[in-house]
């Protein structure tokens, strides 16, 4: 038996074994393969923590735990994760897409914990305040792939990305 628990790494491994059919999402070459795992490496140690510590603080905890948002945790993320925003921000004036100029799995890995982020946790403006940013987001969350994902969520919590 064959079993893979880590989502970059399930990515990976589904991404070559599909290699030829459809978007190469790894990239072709080795020189394409490197900057999609340097951005796949800052999505998870930087990106991700931030995020899913402001998700969490905004909506896991009131919802689940039942207490208050800790202000002071969301504060201080957000100041983390604004620097690492410009950092994006930066990259995608040069570039449409992380890794280069073509769709990869260093954008794929963004897009569930950016939709939270933005439409259940209501930080949208980290976004739309950054010109390049925004439009990077609008063109991998429009995917068509990703509107069928959003499409099988469940009606409840679509209600709730939209309050």
């Amino acid at each position: 038996m064959f079993t893979i628990t880590r989502s970059r790494a399930i990515a990976r491994y589904i991404s070559d074994k599909y290699e030829g059919q459809g978007t190469a999402l790894f990239g072709k070459t080795e020189r394409e393969k490197a900057p999609v795992n340097q951005w796949l490496e800052v999505e998870s140690q930087n990106y991700n923590p931030c995020a899913v510590k402001i998700v969490f603080e905004c909506v896991v905890a009131q919802i689940f735990q039942g207490r208050p948002t800790n202000e002071a945790v969301v504060k201080e993320q957000l100041e983390k994760l604004g620097k690492i925003l410009d950092v994006y921000e930066a990259q995608l004036t040069h570039h449409k897409y992380l890794a280069g100029d073509l769709f990869s799995l260093a954008d794929l890995a963004h897009i569930p914990v950016t939709n939270n982020l933005i439409n259940v946790a209501k930080k949208g403006e980290l976004f739309s305040s950054r010109k390049h940013l925004n439009a990077w987001w609008e063109d991998i969350s429009s995917r068509p792939s990703w509107q069928k994902v959003l499409q099988i969520i469940p009606a409840e919590q679509q209600q709730q990305q939209q309050n």
